[in-house]
């Protein structure tokens, strides 16, 4: 029986059968790992403690027919102390789950690996006093950075669709591609329902959310509205993945 091994985050641990547990993992050197884990919803479990969502675990995964199975898993990192922050724990979850969604099993990219690393850290250290506007900004800049990984990266400057640049308003529209002009918004009807308007300075923070390190953004000074328009706009823009 053939095995891989790998440096792996806990991305998605969902229950399957009786008392086997399904995980999806991401990995440094074999990218997206889909493997069962057999017995690992029995109280006591060997594996139990070692398969928390957003832990970094060493795995040893047996190739198999149906599917593959999990033979070993120690823990590198726990997620203890994610764990204790809400906002760190809820928004570190919905990246981990646009991760899974977005990338194809065996298809390595160190580099989301890297990111991963680096939000989970960022999560980790939240400061006390965070607002919620403030942790979604650091959401809102994994996603940008992801999209611009898996090759999603939006153009900032100039309309998707025409190449106009953008000189005031401008839209993000998620099935357009990306940022629309105001002409190019009258293309699709149904865009003006779901379309996120963003003048030069929200433009500017997004350009600001696709190049920072997560730690910076704690820094960045900026109305709570724009903070929440700026967030929703990047929710719109993850509808180009396919």
């Amino acid at each position: 029986m053939a095995y891989l091994r790998d440096t792996a985050f806990v991305l998605k641990r969902e229950p399957f059968r009786e008392q086997d547990a399904w995980l999806v993992l991401y990995g440094r050197e074999h990218g997206k790992l889909i493997a069962v884990a057999r017995g690992a919803r029995v109280p006591k479990a060997k594996q139990l403690g070692h398969l928390e969502a957003l832990s970094l675990v060493e795995v040893m995964i047996a190739k198999g027919q149906a599917f593959d199975k999990l033979a070993v898993a120690r823990t590198v990192r726990s997620s203890h102390q994610l764990h204790a922050s809400l906002e760190g724990l809820t928004i570190c979850a919905a990246f981990t789950d646009l991760v899974a969604q977005a990338t194809q099993p065996h298809e390595a990219d160190e580099r989301i690996f890297l990111l991963i690393e680096e939000l989970v850290t960022a999560l980790e250290n939240l400061p006390e006093a965070i607002s919620p506007e403030r942790a979604n900004m650091v959401y809102a800049s994994a996603v940008m950075r992801l999209l611009a990984l898996l090759g999603y990266a939006s153009q900032l400057d100039a309309c998707v669709l025409c190449q106009m640049k953008l000189e005031e308003q401008a839209w993000a529209v998620g099935p357009a591609g990306g940022l629309v002009c105001p002409r190019c918004l009258t293309r699709e009807p149904s865009w003006r329902q779901r379309a996120i308007p963003l003048d030069p300075s929200m433009r500017k923070l997004l350009l600001f959310l696709q190049r920072a390190l997560f730690a910076e953004i704690f820094k960045v000074s900026a109305p709570p509205t724009y903070f929440r328009t700026v967030t929703q706009a990047v929710q719109e823009l993850t509808h180009v993945l396919p």
